[in-house]
């Protein structure tokens, strides 16, 4: 099994033409290149566009629709992606690809999970209810929180799948790079914590993105992978899922470089990014070697 995790896309309208139109470069070469690597999912982490306008949702699930990913492409919400709209208003967007729920029952809020070949995803929704300019943190309400608890002890109770992979825009508090700064972070950190150290099978994978850097964190049987956002690192994550000799599996999380890392991909990139409103330059966006490359095996 394979799996493709892009970092905040910020997908946005531009006044300016010329931007525009290599935005649309920027994302049909993106797009492409994921199509080519035959991902069975590709999930973009939250804050998939900046201003969460349907227009904005269109316009990006267009290009993912002309790079046939559309049932496999799924939308992690994350606090830009509801900036505008309500969850309500958003639903039909926000809504998983019905390819992954049998009878296609597809869930009608923004936490849910499923299983695909070997993996449990657990996708959460940590955006506020009530959202402001001045605070973009994240935050897990009691309703969902016992909801990941019965996610986390039903998996122990099963034989498969094999491992539970945890998607969330937000990070966990001092896991990944900038994750120990205010609203950089889900404020109820510790219970979520107390919930994902119940773990008794195996070994977990925490996916998130929301602070534009790539990075790699372990605590316990944990391991926490940020996703950078494409615009500042010029790349994504790609998981492959494959069994080892002993029965287990082998997880391998590379970093791809979009166009193989060309300095005008890289360049139009951050063009898109500084043409965006509060979407500062980050300090080395690419991580270090060993933020951009982990192998690990699981029971």
């Amino acid at each position: 099994m394979r799996f493709v995790i892009l970092g905040d896309l910020h997908y946005s309208f531009y006044p300016d033409p010329a931007i525009s139109q290599g935005r649309e470069l920027f994302y049909d070469n993106l797009l492409a290149e994921i199509a080519d690597l035959q991902p069975d999912v590709a999930f973009s982490i939250g804050d998939a566009v900046n201003e969460g306008r349907v227009q904005e949702f269109e316009g990006l699930l267009n290009l993912v629709k002309k790079r046939g990913l559309r049932d496999r492409f799924v939308i992690v919400t994350g606090n830009h992606d509801v900036r505008k709209n309500s969850r309500k208003s958003l639903h039909s967007i926000l809504q998983p690809p019905a390819r992954f729920w049998p009878n296609y029952e597809v869930p009608d809020r923004g936490y849910y999970a499923f299983d695909y070949a070997a993996a449990r995803f657990a996708v959460l929704d940590t955006t506020k209810e009530l959202l402001s300019e001045t605070d973009w943190g994240g935050v897990i309400d009691p309703a969902q929180l016992d909801w990941l608890r019965s996610e986390v002890s039903d998996f122990n109770q099963r034989s498969q799948p094999q491992i539970l992979i945890v998607l969330a825009h937000h990070p966990l508090q001092n896991t990944t790079t900038k994750s120990a700064k205010e609203m950089m972070n889900i404020s109820n950190s510790d219970e979520v914590w107390e919930v994902l150290a119940s773990l008794k099978r195996g070994r977990g994978l925490y996916f998130n993105g929301h602070n534009h850097v790539n990075s790699l964190a372990v605590r316990d049987h944990w391991y926490f992978v940020q996703a950078g956002a494409p615009y500042r690192c010029g790349d994504y994550r790609v998981c492959d899922i494959r069994p080892n000799d002993t029965g287990g599996l082998k997880i391998e999380i590379f970093t791809h470089d979009i166009a193989n890392g060309s300095e005008s991909t890289f360049a139009l990139a951050n063009q898109l990014g500084d043409a965006l409103e509060h979407f500062g330059r980050q300090e080395q966006p690419k991580g270090t070697p060993v933020d951009r490359h982990l192998v690990f095996e699981s029971p």
